[in-house]
């Protein structure tokens, strides 16, 4: 989940040693780096009242959350079953598909399968449509999550791809400072008949 504005308590005893393989760093909000914490142990567990790294005054965060593992082939990320999930910043295109949440600054989607209530009204018993202005049919949808969980927005997917931004785009959010100008797109891609959405950053400064 995002690293909010919120102390880390750690438990009692020594702190971890510099120089002793790989850390967990947090990062601050304004993208500095704060306390890291080590892996020599073996792991590191993160919750809100549990684990070697705490979250105390961060709802959003499950009593024991998340922990990191040190494998021989590097660290493992592992959810532990949290109400609200893990978030991994994409360093490449990636496809997605329906059900997926990510993260773009403080704006938190799903993408979804369109349904019979988003498709053309049918005609009535004389073959009349309603009037409205012509659109092109969309593809699919995406469904801004407010806190709680209750669905707010829904941003419906019709061109090839949807850029996202605070200053340029097709869908802006000019208050959110957490979104960078041109922040991530969201492209449609069809291979040998099928279907394919890809998330890609472009180059934002919060992933």
């Amino acid at each position: 989940t995002p690293q909010r504005a919120a102390p880390v308590q750690r438990p009692s005893g020594p702190a971890p040693a510099a120089g002793r393989g790989p850390e967990m760093l947090i990062v601050r909000r304004d993208g500095s780096e704060g306390e890291a914490f080590s892996l020599a142990g073996g792991q590191l567990t993160i919750g809100r009242s549990e684990g070697e790294v705490r979250f105390p005054t961060d709802t959003f965060i499950t009593r024991v959350h998340a922990r990191l593992v040190l494998r021989e082939h590097g660290v493992e990320l592992v959810d532990l079953n949290s109400r609200n999930g893990v978030f991994v910043r994409i360093l490449s295109p990636q496809q997605v598909y329906p059900g997926d949440y990510f993260l773009l600054g403080h704006q938190f989607m799903r993408l979804d399968n369109l349904d019979e209530k988003d498709r053309d009204e049918p005609t009535d018993a004389d073959g009349v449509r309603a009037f409205g202005t012509p659109v092109t049919p969309a593809w699919g949808k995406l469904v801004s999550i407010g806190v709680g969980g209750s669905p707010s927005d829904v941003h419906y997917m019709r061109g090839a791809q949807t850029m996202f931004g605070r200053e340029n785009g097709d869908v802006l959010y000019p208050s959110d400072n957490f979104m960078s100008r041109r922040h991530a797109r969201l492209r449609m891609e069809m291979r040998q008949g099928a279907m394919s959405v890809v998330l890609e950053d472009m180059g934002s400064a919060n992933g």
